[in-house]
């Protein structure tokens, strides 16, 4: 993950993705205030500025139950199980009954600031990703991802 900071350096700070809001209105507006500053403290489970090709290698070593290219990054042991409510801030599928995106068990998602939210489905061999870049609307019941899980999962089949 050659794209993924804390504080992005000088030399990247242009390729930051522009935020927006929703005004009172409903309408999409560029937002005043850049996420930058919400980012000075860091935290294993927030704060990070990273690319969707980041992302998806991140959710692919995932899957691998912690290996990407041959590389063990991740021990085996913090592996995800339809056991655990709970992993590496990721929330885990025990039951699909009751969960409002269709997944299977033992699928790990995890929701961002500004409307980011990854998942990986180890039974289907899938992971999605989606980066907003937006302020407010919808929180965990946000349509837009709805729509994007539900789509990749129906695009799929079972």
């Amino acid at each position: 993950m050659k794209d993924t900071y804390f504080s992005l350096p000088p030399g990247k700070q242009s390729r930051q993705a522009v935020m927006y809001t929703l005004d009172a209105t409903g309408k999409l507006v560029r937002a005043s205030q850049s996420p930058e500053p919400a980012m000075k403290y860091p935290a294993p489970a927030a704060g990070a500025l990273s690319t969707a090709s980041d992302m998806a290698r991140f959710y692919q070593m995932l899957l691998n139950k912690g290996t990407l290219n041959g590389k063990r990054v991740l021990s085996a042991a913090v592996e995800f199980s339809p056991g655990l409510g709970m992993g590496l801030s990721f929330g885990v599928v025990k039951d699909v009954v009751g969960t409002f995106r269709y997944q299977s068990i033992g699928t790990f998602a995890k929701g961002g600031a500004f409307r980011t939210y990854g998942w990986g489905d180890p039974p289907r061999d899938m992971f999605g990703i989606i980066m907003l870049q937006r302020t407010n609307g919808g929180g965990d019941t946000c349509p837009e991802i709805n729509a994007f899980v539900i789509l990749a999962n129906a695009a799929i089949g079972h």
